[in-house]
C-alpha cells in the first residue's frame, strides 16, 4: 500500500500560487518548500508539489508542456525492498531513461 502521494504540476509563478492556494483555504509543507517548489496539503497523505518550470523539467527528458495544456507527474511511496524494473520498450513506447517504471516485489 502506498504511503503518500505527490502530484508534481509545473507552475509559471510560485508565488501568485501560494497566494492563490492559500485563499481559498489550503496549507503547505514549508518542510518541502524551497525557491522552485510548493509543498500544497491535499490531504494526510496526499501532496501537489507545485514546481517552477525549469525544476519540473529536470525529472524528465522530454520538452514541459505549455502553459494552457496539462502535464503531470505522479510519485508514489514504496515499502523498502521492492525493486524498480523500467517499463517495456518498443515502436508505441519509446525508452524513457530517467522516468517511468514498475515496483516489482
Amino acid at each position: 500500500m502506498h504511503q503518500l502521494m505527490f502530484v508534481n504540476l509545473p507552475v509559471e509563478d510560485l508565488g501568485r500560487s501560494r497566494s492563490f492556494f492559500t485563499e481559498v483555504g489550503y496549507t503547505f509543507n514549508d518542510d518541502f518548500c524551497d525557491g522552485s517548489a510548493l509543498c500544497l496539503e491535499l490531504g494526510p497523505t496526499l501532496h501537489a508539489m507545485l514546481l517552477d518550470r525549469e525544476h519540473f523539467a529536470s525529472f524528465h527528458d522530454s520538452r514541459v508542456a505549455e502553459p494552457g495544456t496539462v502535464e503531470t507527474l505522479v510519485c508514489l511511496s514504496a515499502r523498502a525492498g521492492r525493486r524498480w524494473t523500467p517499463w517495456s520498450t518498443g515502436p508505441s513506447r519509446p525508452a524513457a531513461p530517467t522516468c517511468g517504471g514498475r515496483i516489482t516485489a
